[in-house]
């Protein structure tokens, strides 16, 4: 069985969803890697979604499936993930500090993924690793991760915040090298 979630930061909704064994067909993403960073062209929307003025918008999200075995949960594979086709940039505003905006809400996705990991290494560590605890604990980094990409926002102002900017640049260039080691989460085998 499998227990599939994704949390989507654009609309704020988490799917879940329980699927017997095969995992459902896969839409076009960008996998967080650390030598591939997002550029223009990996904005596709068509429309600017609703709401707000943007300079442009970033849909990422954390995912994981979780295998269980006889109530015993085996495996799970975490990925954080760039959906270019929901991703929208307006033309007038494709400066190199607006995609470096977009590309630390990406960022920040990561940080979160790898704290997802250290959750499920600690759950592991004390026998409490199961389908529930592991949808808690996904839960619990899936708001903190939302409230974080929202406080990023308001200080820098969307981008045009440049002290600030250049703040969270750093702080989550740092919190990512101490966290290197906890980003080997993709498969991870209990």
């Amino acid at each position: 069985m499998l227990l599939i979630c994704h949390f989507n930061v654009f609309t704020g909704v988490l799917f879940a969803t329980i699927l017997p064994d095969d995992p459902p067909d896969v839409e076009d993403v960008i996998l967080w890697q650390a030598d591939r960073k997002i550029d223009w062209s990996d904005f596709r929307a068509h429309r600017k979604p609703p709401g707000r003025m943007s300079a442009a918008l970033s849909v990422c999200g954390i995912g994981f499936e979780g295998v269980e075995e006889n109530r015993r949960l085996v495996s799970v594979k975490i990925a954080v993930k760039f959906y270019p086709e929901k991703s929208w940039k307006h033309p007038d505003h494709l400066t190199p500090e607006v995609l470096a905006h977009e590309q630390l809400h990406f960022d920040i996705t990561e940080l979160m993924g790898r704290r997802f990991h250290e959750e499920i290494k600690e759950l592991n560590k004390k026998g409490k690793l199961n389908a529930r605890s592991l949808k808690k604990a996904y839960d619990k980094i899936s708001k903190q991760h939302a409230e974080m990409q929202q406080l990023y926002d308001k200080q820098t102002n969307h981008s045009l915040n440049a002290r600030l900017q250049e703040w969270w640049s750093a702080y989550i260039g740092s919190e990512l090298e101490k966290t290197n080691e906890l980003s080997g989460y993709h498969d991870i085998h209990l």
